[in-house]
């Protein structure tokens, strides 16, 4: 799977943001202190508290120089967590080399999507506040999402369990399974590794319900 997914891997430099420019030495440490200002606040409030005035004044810079960089705040969310989502990609490439087909592309497509879940569930607090401060259909446009989608669908047809336009629009239905706010709701009511058992049993049955249509 590497040699088909490496080039839609390479350009989520920014999770949720296109690829950053290359940036000045004091635009770049302006940046930095962006993101190092948002993550001392956030050790002491929840994302969705997150206030973009009291960030500015953290970080020593004016609204300009805020917005200038991150759009809103979602795109400053999702941006704190790009070491993270680097990490994720990275993980996938390295654990999903070769192309697989049949029963092994469909093994494969359910540990991508438990990979998936858990990292939702890693981060559901930040990802649920950048989701809430998003602007309409911003998260399916986002290059984190268009590679999801592009792994998902690149697993589903060489599993032989969709194709074309019915493999993209399951993959659209998994990750929309996956949503931050879906998860935040879920971990409030119930434990960790039981909602993701949950999600385990819901990945598999999709995936067994699927088998039916590999022709269409």
């Amino acid at each position: 799977m590497q040699r088909r997914t490496h080039g839609v891997t390479r350009e989520l430099q920014i999770l949720g943001q296109q690829e950053a420019p290359r940036e000045r030495a004091d635009a770049l440490r302006n940046r930095l202190r962006i993101l190092h200002a948002a993550r001392s606040m956030l050790e002491r409030m929840p994302a969705d508290a997150l206030c973009m005035d009291a960030l500015c004044a953290t970080a020593g810079v004016g609204k300009g120089t805020l917005y200038r960089r991150f759009s809103d705040k979602a795109a400053l969310l999702h941006a704190l967590l790009d070491e993270d989502e680097r990490a994720l990609q990275e993980h996938v490439r390295a654990s999903f080399e070769g192309r697989a087909r049949g029963a092994d592309a469909r093994q494969q497509l359910q540990e991508l999507l438990e990979t998936l879940h858990r990292f939702v569930v890693d981060h559901a607090h930040i990802l649920g506040a950048a989701e809430a401060s998003a602007k309409p259909a911003a998260r399916l446009a986002s290059a984190p999402y268009a590679w999801r989608r592009g792994v998902i669908v690149l697993l589903l047809e060489h599993s032989g369990v969709a194709q074309r336009a019915a493999a993209e629009h399951v993959a659209d239905m998994l990750i929309s399974s996956m949503a931050a706010e879906v998860v935040v709701r879920a971990l409030k009511a119930q434990g960790r590794i039981v909602v993701q058992h949950q999600a385990r049993a819901y990945f598999e049955g999709v995936l067994v319900g699927l088998v039916p249509l590999s022709g269409s």
